[in-house]
């Protein structure tokens, strides 16, 4: 049995007059959710700011800050990242500081196709695709400090980001494993407002 599968075993239904089954399975299963979340929120921060970030930091190395000095992925140097071959196709965090030449000269002649069009009510808009092979990105001149900032890389090394994890893991260990006494201070506590309320109805 692993140790969550122990820590879960803990738990005796005998033990416990006030909590239903449901919550002696449901309590753990939240704990543990909760800790893989934070996790998640862990491994996305790093991924965000050094694979991600290193985009926005080749961009704002090489002045890429207006459409004109726009630059493809291969002119950065970056064209063989599958992850940012990915992200810059429609990744929030990413697109939110990084804009694509191509995307913007499509948004402009859609709009003004819209207003030129017969019955702007009945005028269908189009969805842009971007091409990570051919297209031009850059960051705006107004947004690079907050890109800068948002993307910086200190702080986000692997070996910091593997202690993180592993203190995580010990603090989830030991809170499953203090469960059983939580719950039951948590049962005891339940049982005394149910007799406090069962002898105010007397």
């Amino acid at each position: 049995m692993n140790v969550f599968g122990k820590a879960l075993a803990i738990f005796s239904f005998e033990d416990y007059e006030n909590l239903t089954e449901n919550a002696l399975f449901s309590v753990p299963l939240i704990v543990i959710g909760v800790f893989i979340g934070i996790a998640i929120a862990l491994f996305a921060t790093v991924f965000n700011k050094r694979v991600l970030g290193g985009m926005v930091r080749k961009l704002l190395s090489e002045e890429a800050l207006s459409s004109e000095s726009a630059k493809t992925l291969d002119e950065l140097g970056l064209a063989n990242n599958f992850f940012l071959r990915y992200a810059v196709k429609g990744n929030v965090s990413l697109r939110r500081v990084v804009y694509c030449r191509e995307e913007d000269e499509f948004l402009q002649k859609q709009e003004e196709e819209r207003k030129n069009a017969p019955s702007p009510k009945k005028f269908r808009a189009k969805s842009f695709r971007v091409d990570p092979k051919l297209h031009h990105f850059y960051i705006p001149e107004e947004q690079k400090d907050t890109a800068a900032t948002k993307f910086e890389k200190k702080g986000t090394s692997l070996v910091a980001l593997g202690v993180l994890l592993l203190v995580l893991f010990l603090l989830l260990i030991a809170l499953l494993f203090a469960l059983p006494k939580l719950m039951g201070w948590l049962d005891q506590l339940l049982g005394s407002v149910s007799s406090a309320s069962s002898n105010d109805i007397v």
